[in-house]
């Protein structure tokens, strides 16, 4: 497990406030970062993937845009990096689904739109370490679909009771990745400033 979802779950199981008979969905969740990793086994989860399922991590393959639950089937839904993955004309959709099948807590977590510019930096490093292949595809992603920014996702909300919560600076979110990659065995430091240099 990387340092860069161990700080974001810790992060979310401190805002939900969960109890042991909560009913918690999850969209997007990943394998094997995915929020089961951190609750226990009295608590009843669902993650939802439209690409693939795994019954090790309580997973389901579906398209939450086209789910089925009836209103407030869990006590409390998050979503985390998940929204950029989605065409703009969907969104509102998305986050609409969300409170409705959400009787207590939504959490919905989107990365700083600012990061796009180091994103293809990083992008670069990944490619030259010939690994990092699912950064790379979520990065390219990023870019395709646009990282939401603030005033966008807060037209999403305007009809929600919500608040907003900074994360981590963006400065700490590189630092964690290249953490994560230091094992690629690059000259990080140097390539780094070399690569800034060059946006």
């Amino acid at each position: 497990m990387n340092l860069d979802f161990n700080i974001r779950y810790e992060q979310i199981i401190k805002l939900l406030k969960i109890k042991n008979n909560s009913n918690i969905l999850e969209v997007g969740a990943l394998f094997p970062a995915c929020l089961s990793n951190y609750l226990g086994k009295d608590f009843n989860y669902l993650g939802i993937n439209k690409n693939y399922s795994n019954h090790k991590y309580r997973i389901k393959k579906m398209n939450f845009l086209s789910n089925n639950f009836e209103d407030n089937s869990f006590s409390h839904s998050i979503s985390t990096d998940t929204i950029e993955h989605i065409k703009k004309i969907s969104r509102q959709k998305f986050i609409d689904e969300m409170f409705r099948v959400t009787k207590n807590i939504v959490i919905v977590g989107t990365p700083n739109p600012e990061g796009q510019k180091y994103e293809k930096i990083l992008v670069r490093l990944l490619k030259a370490s010939g690994k990092g292949e699912h950064y790379i595809r979520f990065f390219n992603e990023h870019e395709k679909f646009g990282v939401p920014s603030r005033k966008e996702m807060l037209s999403y909300l305007s009809k929600y009771n919500y608040t907003t919560i900074e994360n981590f600076n963006l400065r700490y979110w590189i630092g964690i990745l290249l953490g994560d990659i230091f094992a690629f065995n690059i000259d990080l430091k140097n390539w780094w400033h070399q690569q800034q240099a060059g946006l």
